[in-house]
């Protein structure tokens, strides 16, 4: 894969900002965090793939996943989706009955003197 002149200035920023740590212990600045999302949209809206684009800057793509929802726009995105509810008081009435028989036939919403005349209709 071809460098990108882009990703050297980020390349230097995410390398100063290890300071020695490895593994989980590695905590990027958030406008550093901010400054990669922007460069991987840049790169996806050119054609190239997110995964791609995190390999210019030789991080993993579960690595940037986060950051790319968390600045802002696929989290608006996300709660666009979403709708407020209700929730509406359930009844207290006594909970309904269900026939199982041993063939795997399955009997609901019956009330319970229904259930009863089924029952010994049943051979």
């Amino acid at each position: 894969m071809t460098d990108h002149p882009d990703a050297r200035p980020i390349r230097a920023a995410l390398r100063r900002g290890l300071r020695g740590r490895q593994g989980t212990a590695i905590r990027y600045a958030p406008d550093l965090r901010r400054e990669v999302a922007a460069f991987v949209r840049a790169r996806e809206a050119e054609g190239l793939s997110r995964a791609a684009a995190c390999r210019l800057l030789r991080l993993r793509y579960p690595t940037v996943q986060p950051w790319l929802r968390s600045d802002g726009r696929e989290s608006r995105q996300f709660a666009a989706r979403l709708r407020r509810v209700e929730i509406a008081a359930v009844s207290a009435a006594a909970p309904a009955a269900v026939l199982v028989t041993p063939s795997g036939l399955r009997v609901e919403g019956l009330d319970l003197e229904a259930l009863a005349r089924l029952l010994r209709l049943l051979p």
